[in-house]
């Protein structure tokens, strides 16, 4: 409602009275002047308060509302990246500032904003598809793996288990409770047939959704050998990590499965029992379960089991055709992995040979992800003038004498 003027109908009356107020005195005149302007007054307080909006409701402007080129939209785009902080004796530094880290992006040198500490999520994905080959990744060394893992864990860290062999399964959701996570391991683990690798990954990439952490961590124990179906989708496992900002710790078994398969291929190999390793106790036990013989000669059969020397001939074909098959496959899958994990995905890849070096690297993987500082700057080339889905290459280096980064070498900007 428009506001009502009524100037011009008070100065006509004002006038009137005035002119009737002719030979009169002037304090009538002045009395009628001044009660006119106070009626006047008070219309037109009346009609502006009638106008005046109550307090909680926005007076819009409509001439700039009707304007779109006065609406400027205004964004600020943000990197947030983990890196790991150890002294000369892999031991978390504390008090790590701006001044003593640098990095680039696409080898231009960035702004550092902030450096924070965030608690981790720590995802353990663990294979278990052990099939017709158990020998070659034994349950009980992903089990110790795991557990070496949640010993040298922080406290106060989420951590949540997965396992997979035909289909990922999740044994325990994301948890504070260390102790529950190490009788999960100890008890829930199961073998099965054959391993669907990539599937899993894209799995745990999903179980990070719920937490709303920057600073998360997804640690694989595999050979990385999983069924041809599950290997067509290898390589967009690897794009959702980095989307996700998952930072990939592989602990890698190819390395030992190919020891521990190695010989097993030949139809004749050398006995691995050595009558040394044999106690006492042992060597009865197996000369009881044959038949007395006096105190000639024992039976060549007691010999073989309890005296060194000698050959092994393997006359299962079948068994020997997949113990071929399977080191073939570790021995590709380590050189595919060496490239995705490393490139692709931005992650670490540990390929340990003996089970001491496979404990070591299990307490690496823990401390790096104990030691994490989150890192955040303003990227100088804007998102909005990249491509969608654009991968960039950054390296965080050290500025401090003893100080010692590690952190993943891409990541994917989201618009």
């Amino acid at each position: 409602m428009g506001m009502i003027d009524v100037s011009g109908y008070w100065h006509q009356t004002i006038q009137i009275s005035v002119n009737q107020a002719k030979g009169k005195s002037v304090m009538r005149v002045a009395f009628i002047f001044m009660a006119s302007f106070g009626v006047l007054n008070f219309f037109n307080v009346e009609c502006r308060a009638q106008q005046t909006p109550p307090p909680d409701v926005p007076v819009v402007n409509e001439s700039l509302a009707n304007d779109k080129q006065d609406a400027v939209q205004v964004v600020t785009e943000e990197v947030q990246i983990g890196f790991a902080a150890m002294d000369d004796k892999e031991r978390f530094v504390i008090g790590v500032e701006k001044e003593d880290v640098g990095i680039t992006e696409d080898g231009v040198p960035q702004t550092i904003t902030s450096i924070r500490r965030v608690p981790a999520d720590v995802m353990l994905l663990l294979d278990v598809g052990a099939g017709v080959l158990p020998m070659a990744k034994d349950i009980r060394v992903v089990r110790r793996l795991a557990q070496e893992v949640m010993a040298s864990l922080p406290e106060g860290e989420r951590v949540s288990v997965v396992q997979f062999a035909e289909r990922p399964e999740v044994l325990r959701d994301w948890t504070t409770d260390k102790a529950e996570v190490e009788q999960v391991l100890e008890t829930k683990l199961l073998s099965g047939r054959q391993a669907r690798f990539s599937d899993a990954v894209l799995f745990a990439v999903r179980g990070f959704e719920t937490q709303p952490t920057i600073n998360r961590h997804l640690v694989i124990i595999s050979d990385g050998v999983e069924s041809a179906a599950s290997a067509a989708r290898r390589a967009e496992a690897w794009r959702a990590c980095a989307r996700a900002n998952v930072t990939i710790h592989f602990l890698s078994l190819t390395k030992f499965a190919v020891e521990a398969v190695k010989g097993k291929t030949k139809l004749m190999r050398p006995r691995e029992l050595r009558a040394d390793v044999m106690g006492t106790e042992e060597r009865e036990r197996v000369r009881q379960t044959f038949p007395p013989y006096g105190g000639g000669r024992p039976p060549i059969m007691y010999q073989m089991k309890t005296q060194p020397g000698g050959v092994t001939v393997n006359l299962d074909f079948k068994q020997r055709r997949l113990l071929k098959d399977y080191e073939a496959a570790t021995r590709q899958s380590e050189t595919e992995l060496a490239k995705q994990i490393t490139e692709d995905a931005g992650g670490a890849l540990h390929t340990p040979q003996t089970a001491d070096e496979m404990l070591d690297a299990s307490g690496k993987i823990a401390r790096e992800i104990g030691a994490q500082y989150i890192i955040t700057y303003r990227p100088k080339r804007p998102f909005a003038e990249s491509p969608a889905g654009e991968a960039r290459r950054i390296f965080v280096a050290s500025r401090r004498v003893g100080l010692h980064l590690s952190a993943r070498r891409k990541y994917v900007g989201l618009r």
